[in-house]
C-alpha cells in the first residue's frame, strides 16, 4: 500500500476516482473536478479519474477493468466512488468487486455516503 507524504507532516492516500455518466464532457470534468476537491480534503491524493460513460449496468464494462488494473497495480491506497452502485446494479457483482479490492489492501469510499467505506473488515459489514 503507498502513502504519500506531503510536507512531511500530513499523510495522504494515493487514490483514484471513477465516475459512471453519460452527461456533457462538460458537466463530467465539474464532477471530476468536485471529486478531486472533496477527496483532498479527506486526504485523498486522486492521480487518475476513470470515466464510465457506457450505457452498460454489469460489471464486465471496459472502464471496471481500467479499474481493477489500478487496484490490481497496488499503486494506489483508495478507490473514490460517486456511489456504490457506479460499479454495478447487481448487487452480487458490487459486493465481490469491494472485497476483492479490500483484499488487494484498497478501500473503495462513496462521496454520496459521506466517504464511508463499502467494506468495514472489523466489523464484517459490507455497505452497499
Amino acid at each position: 500500500m503507498q502513502e504519500l507524504t506531503n510536507s512531511g507532516t500530513q499523510t495522504k492516500k494515493s487514490g483514484v476516482g471513477f465516475i459512471k455518466s453519460r452527461k456533457s464532457e462538460e458537466k463530467l470534468m465539474e464532477q471530476a473536478a468536485d471529486l478531486i476537491k472533496q477527496s483532498s480534503e479527506h486526504g485523498i491524493d486522486i492521480v487518475d479519474v476513470i470515466i464510465d460513460d457506457s450505457s452498460g449496468i454489469d460489471i464486465d464494462r471496459s472502464a471496471i477493468d481500467d479499474l481493477a488494473e489500478w487496484i490490481e497495480s497496488r499503486k494506489i491506497t483508495t478507490v473514490v466512488l460517486r456511489k456504490f452502485s457506479d460499479v454495478a446494479d447487481d448487487l452480487d457483482d458490487r459486493e465481490k468487486f469491494f472485497i476483492n479490492a479490500e483484499v488487494m489492501g484498497v478501500e473503495v469510499l462513496s462521496v454520496s455516503d459521506g466517504f464511508e467505506p463499502a467494506f468495514m473488515p472489523r466489523k464484517g459489514i459490507l455497505i452497499c
